[in-house]
């Protein structure tokens, strides 16, 4: 305590204050880069997040991830769903994405088991839609290639979470 009654702490101890703000939020940013890193390693998502910052939903992965420098086939296509809103009827969200590691190569004609999709809510049909409605198959982008890394993402209304499931798709890799 000093003569005037004020309690001061050296300025040394601000300095060191602020460097461990510092290097806690460092720390914070670097964890969460090796989570991202390690997420995209494996080909998975931390969270699904809509542009209107709705509520990260669960993911539901659907194949195995490829091995770093595999070629690319039909099994590089991961489809994650998960719900996004418990008000009315269920609300769920879905990603459809190409993770194929070669920038080469696009994925088109891909065909989902989707059972008995259909939903209260508009899907835009050039998105995702019914391909046959005997068979339970939907078709991703009207059969248009996927480019490397591109997602494809729409929301549905159902009572329940439709089971969705790679059936088949194309890969083309040029040169």
């Amino acid at each position: 305590m000093f003569a005037d009654g004020s309690l001061r702490v050296p300025k040394s101890v601000h300095q060191i204050m602020a460097r461990v703000i510092l290097l806690s939020g460092l720390f914070a940013a670097g964890f969460f880069f090796l989570l991202n890193l390690l997420a995209l390693c494996e080909a998975r998502p931390i969270s699904l997040q809509e542009p209107n910052n709705l509520k990260a939903i669960a993911r539901e992965e659907t194949t195995a991830p490829e091995l770093i420098g595999a070629s690319c086939t039909a099994r590089d296509v991961k489809i994650y769903q998960g719900q996004t809103s418990t008000v009315g009827l269920p609300t769920y969200a879905v990603q459809i994405s190409n993770t194929c590691l070669d920038p080469r190569c696009t994925i088109s004609n891909v065909i989902v088991q989707c059972g008995l999709f259909h939903s209260a809510m508009f899907v835009n049909p050039a998105v995702f839609r019914r391909l046959d409605s005997t068979q339970g198959t939907c078709i991703v982008k009207n059969g248009n290639a996927m480019g490397h890394g591109e997602i494809v993402a729409f929301k549905y209304q159902e009572n329940f979470k439709e089971r969705l499931q790679l059936q088949s798709a194309k890969v083309t890799c040029s040169g």
